[in-house]
């Protein structure tokens, strides 16, 4: 999609506010949702119980529940604009809860985990079909990026419109309407990696160069639906340029 091409429609947010609280309120309420946040929650506690005594709230600064909730509710209001059916709404929905479980078992690669421990849920509660089950995963699937030409790229797998919103959800915070929150996320994340050894410490250099990481990875995205790049494309471009 080149964004330099399409020009942002006017849609305003707050119509759908309330319709998307409700059906956020709802799908936590449904087993397999309800299940996968519990076991999430534990599962970290588990897996990084040095990182509970230093992150309490979440465990991992930004890869916790409140990301997950986030990321559902961006889910749900592209999803609505998008004009998706409701039984495709459901299973985005499961995809949104699911798509990082997979930190429970490893931090590298995880959304392949996170794509099986979705299935797992999924087959217990016996209501949903093989296809089902398969776009979940693959909606999972399209959260994951690898380095491309230039940049780090999503990947997309196939055309099926649930794993393109759900990219689109995870990353919705480079288009945040508030600067401050959107390089707080930036913050949380770069926490996170120095708190799990993927970057040797907290130092200005280091600090310097995952900046400079990020912009890099922000230069090269691309939204993959025209809800999240009419809702948040904008100001992806001046959260980038004030970077």
């Amino acid at each position: 999609m080149d964004r330099e091409t399409i020009h942002p429609e006017a849609i305003d947010e707050k119509n759908y506010e309330k319709r998307v609280e409700e059906l956020f309120l709802r799908f936590k309420e449904l087993p397999t949702i309800s299940r996968g946040f519990d076991f999430i929650n534990k599962g970290l506690f588990a897996k990084y119980p040095e990182l509970a005594k230093r992150f309490p709230d979440e465990v991992l600064p930004y890869h916790g529940k409140h990301h997950s909730e986030d990321v559902l509710k961006e889910a749900i209001l592209f999803a609505l604009i998008e004009d998706i059916s409701e039984h495709d709404l459901e299973l985005l929905a499961v995809a949104a809860v699911f798509h990082d479980s997979g930190f429970t078992e490893q931090y590298d690669a995880n959304e392949e985990r996170g794509a099986d421990i979705a299935e797992r849920f999924m087959r217990e509660d016996g209501c949903y079909s093989e296809d089902d089950i398969a776009r979940v995963k693959n909606a999972i699937l399209c959260t994951r990026v690898k380095p491309g030409e230039k940049y780090f790229v999503q990947v997309i797998e196939g055309d099926d419109k649930l794993g393109k919103i759900l990219a689109d959800a995870d990353v919705s915070n480079f288009g945040c309407s508030d600067f401050a929150e959107f390089t707080e996320s930036r913050e949380k994340v770069y926490q996170e990696l120095v708190a799990v050894g993927k970057i040797s410490g907290d130092t200005p250099d280091n600090k310097r160069d995952f900046k400079e990481f990020t912009k890099s990875y922000f230069s090269g995205h691309r939204w993959q639906t025209q809800a999240a790049h009419r809702l948040r494309g904008a100001k992806e471009q001046e959260n980038l340029s004030n970077y």
